[in-house]
């Protein structure tokens, strides 16, 4: 059963928290761990820019322009530190970002999840919901796997420069692999 848009973005921050969980464990596989981390942060902030905050503008008439700009400010903050995390040199560095990282991200999800997700679910039809979910995962085959802090902020040129970042990271991707 196809999944809505709320239970998809949902299920991308539970996936998220429990990486988090692994790296305040000490996880063994950290660095494996990191980049994980990076890639499924990079992938939920390319649909949510391309499809979630164009929704809440559009859908949600007392605050979802100051919404979704508020969340596109946080978005910019997290995809800033995944890019410093990805450069970080020495692993205090990193840790020290990544503890910034989690403290950010984890009040965005709280917000989105007690805020914005309750006001979509008043304002928008099942079927609508459901649609958007369809295209929330879809948008994941081809969104980026890497930071990108200034990409534009949400719609359709979200989408063009979301797809050609893409493109560039799977190759990207790719290389990383054969070296490895």
């Amino acid at each position: 059963m196809p999944r809505d848009a709320i239970q998809v973005l949902t299920a991308d921050h539970r996936t998220v928290e429990a990486l988090f969980q692994q790296v305040q464990a000490g996880s063994a596989g950290k660095d494996d761990v990191v980049e994980q981390i990076v890639r499924e942060l990079s992938i939920h902030d390319a649909i949510e820019r391309e499809l979630l905050y164009p929704a809440v503008r559009q859908h949600i008439s007392a605050d979802g322009d100051a919404m979704a700009e508020h969340s596109l400010d946080d978005h910019e903050e997290v995809a800033a530190l995944l890019s410093d995390i990805e450069r970080a040199d020495d692993a205090g560095q990193r840790d020290g970002l990544l503890r910034q990282l989690i403290s950010d991200v984890q009040e965005h999800v709280q917000e989105e999840e007690s805020e914005i997700f309750p006001q979509l679910q008043s304002a928008m039809s099942p079927a609508e919901l459901a649609d958007l979910g369809e295209k929330l995962e879809s948008a994941k085959g081809r969104a980026p796997t890497h930071p990108h802090p200034h990409a534009p902020r949400s719609g359709i040129g979200a989408k063009v420069a979301g797809g050609a970042a893409a493109v560039a990271d799977r190759l990207r991707d790719a290389v990383r692999r054969e070296d490895s």
